[in-house]
């Protein structure tokens, strides 16, 4: 029997298609005889536990695949990045899960990763038929120009609601719009977040509240994730503050006929949308 109980290597097993494709490859190199991988839950402490690989052949068998597998797990290399590497979004604890999920789906390295001390902390196996060098490329491709973070400024102050949406890199405005805050338009708000609230997600959304008091609210929609379903999130928020922005006219080129029909479409459309109990800033 051969216990594991490195947390690294713990997390990888976790992984069931790792789970997998680890009993194959050690078969594959090794000796075709039964392996069996089982948890181990701890008596003191339910959060921690590891797992028994029980090989089920000859002594001389068993000794061979034994001393496989510990220089395999001993391959385990780790990959470091800093904030001063990463250009396009920012290191937080928040996105570690958001990151695996990316590395799962989007690399063919089987990978673990974690956050210590603001650095970001990638484990994979350094073995040449486990992994290739050129498989290996793909992390430092991933993190440095698939992951991205868009960032959206919503100001409320007295009564007008600002939206900026703003470069993350140069952290200049690049468009801007006042927004008619209806009934409506909390509802479709709240449609595009119940979108992005589950765990195995590629992308995430989410509200930081930066300033709140009586008058004023400054708060930042963080989207950050996969590069493509960045852009497809970021443009849903687009598409959704362009329908209800405030609109000016110039009526001093319209008669005074479509002036007055113009504000009565407006006022019922106020009356229809407009709660006496919606609050300003972002809908909670």
């Amino acid at each position: 029997m051969y216990l594991i109980d490195d947390e690294i290597q713990v997390r990888f097993l976790k992984n069931q298609e790792f789970l997998l494709y680890f009993i194959n490859y050690i078969k594959q190199e090794t000796l075709p005889i039964e392996i069996q991988i089982e948890k181990i839950d701890s008596k003191n402490d339910e959060s921690l536990f590891g797992y028994t690989i029980k090989l089920n052949g000859t002594k001389q068998q068993n000794r061979v695949v034994r001393k496989f597998i510990k220089n395999l797990l001993n391959s385990i290399k780790m990959k470091t990045y800093n904030q001063k590497i990463l250009k396009n979004w920012l290191l937080k604890f928040k996105s570690i899960n958001i990151i695996q999920n990316i590395l799962d789906n989007k690399s063919h390295v089987f990978t673990v990763c974690q956050l210590i001390n603001r650095t970001l902390e990638i484990y994979y196996f350094e073995d040449e038929k486990f992994n290739s060098l050129k498989n290996l490329n793909e992390i430092d491709n991933i993190i440095q120009n698939q992951i991205f973070q868009e960032n959206i400024l919503w100001s409320s102050i007295k009564n007008r609601n600002i939206i900026e949406f703003i470069s993350f890199n140069t952290r200049e405005i690049l468009s801007k719009y006042q927004i008619c805050q209806t009934k409506q338009f909390s509802e479709e708000f709240e449609e595009i977040l119940n979108q992005y609230k589950q765990d195995d997600l590629l992308v995430s959304v989410i509200i930081n509240s930066n300033h709140r008091n009586r008058t004023e609210t400054k708060d930042t929609i963080e989207i950050f994730g996969y590069e493509k379903l960045v852009d497809e999130a970021l443009q849903k928020f687009k598409d959704l503050f362009d329908k209800h922005r405030l609109r000016k006219f110039k009526f001093s080129q319209t008669s005074s006929t479509e002036v007055r029909l113009t504000l009565l479409i407006a006022i019922s459309y106020i009356l229809l949308f407009k709660t006496p109990s919606s609050r300003q800033g972002v809908p909670k």
